[in-house]
């Protein structure tokens, strides 16, 4: 019985310390079966494949090297950095084109020691791009209010998980106060922001006087950078309301006033605006404010009658409603921009009850 035991543990001694075949094996990568990678279209995929000699006392080097089939796919490249008799170092880089997108593909690699081989799976899979609108700009259609002077800034953008994004104006409209058309925004600012995976494109725009009652729509379409998925159009519309103003820098009461009655009548403008506590006020840009009442036309009106109930004068009505090309020709429910005369001491109350503002809207 003791013999048998010896006998047995010289065959395991035997088995532990005689040397295997010569071959290699993969050390990188690691993983279970085939090892799975995603990329995106125009982003660069790189793999380091790393094989070790196990065993075996040759000096033949360790290869590393693609499977003719399935082979590479177009883009691709294995670049080879070390081969000697302990180990191999390779790198696999796969850069792939808009043919690639939202497919899934399976390069084999082998290496060789000593007419050993062994093989490597990498599944890799091209992600389609899948831009949308982010949440912290314009994401669907809308209108908006302008006013005279007053700002307007429009900000759109774009983002993806794994592409980079574009945005662009792929319309503007303009509809005058007089009703001509034009493609174009006059005098608007486009500026443009990128990052890895963002792009915001901000629209300005300032109405300038005379522009009471203009329509403006300007459109917007993003895609990924290389314009594989398109998205909707958003659209964004705004009119620019009568009877408002925004000041510029250093402007006074007195300055407004003569821009829009031609008078220098500034009371009519410190009644209409209760928030203002100093009639001498020298504004800073953008402060809003009400130049007007809106009143709605009625039947029987005319712009000589209205002038004369409102106690302004014809030019000043006409500077007021740029929309308004023939002082003859006003219609039934149209809204005007009516400056009533504002005496010394009046209350915007007193001249209320004086020229029945009661029927403007």
């Amino acid at each position: 019985m003791r013999a048998a035991f010896v006998c047995l543990a010289l065959l395991v001694c035997a088995l532990r310390f005689t040397p295997s075949a010569a071959g290699s094996v993969w050390i990188t990568p690691s993983c279970d079966g085939c090892c799975s990678y995603s990329t995106a279209v125009g982003s660069t995929l790189v793999v380091a494949l790393r094989a070790d000699r196990v065993n075996g006392t040759t000096s033949s080097p360790v290869s590393i090297a693609a499977a003719e089939d399935p082979g590479v796919p177009i883009g691709s490249l294995v670049q080879s950095q070390v081969s000697n008799n302990t180990h191999a170092l390779a790198v696999f880089m796969f850069t792939p084109l808009p043919l690639h997108k939202n497919l899934s593909m399976t390069v084999l690699f082998n290496t060789a020691h000593d007419n050993t081989t062994s093989s490597l799976c990498l599944r890799v899979t091209v992600l389609a791009p899948n831009p949308f609108y982010a949440a912290d700009s314009l994401n669907v259609s809308t209108s908006l209010a302008a006013a005279v002077n007053c700002p307007v800034t429009i900000t759109v953008a774009v983002e993806d998980a794994y592409y980079a994004c574009d945005i662009r104006v792929s319309r503007m409209r303009a509809v005058s106060s007089t009703g001509s058309v034009s493609l174009s925004i006059p005098n608007h600012i486009q500026k443009r922001a990128t990052s890895q995976r963002r792009a915001s494109l901000t629209l300005e725009f300032v109405p300038a006087f005379g522009s009471e009652s203009s329509q403006y729509t300007a459109c917007f379409m993003g895609s990924d950078a290389i314009g594989m998925q398109m998205l909707a159009e958003v659209c964004v519309t705004w009119v620019v309301s009568k009877c408002e103003y925004c000041s510029g820098s250093g402007e006074t009461l007195q300055y407004i006033a003569q821009l829009y009655a031609g008078d220098s009548n500034w009371r009519r403008l410190f009644n209409m605006n209760p928030s203002l506590v100093d009639p001498d006020l020298i504004f800073t840009n953008n402060k809003r404010l009400v130049v007007g009442n809106l009143y709605r036309v009625a039947r029987g009106d005319t712009l000589v009658g209205l002038s004369q109930r409102f106690a302004c004068s014809l030019p000043s009505l006409l500077r007021l409603n740029p929309d308004v090309s023939d002082p003859s020709n006003i219609f039934l429910g149209q809204l005007l921009c009516v400056a009533p005369y504002t005496a010394l001491g009046e209350s915007a109350a007193v001249l209320g009850a004086k020229t029945s503002i009661s029927s403007a809207v």
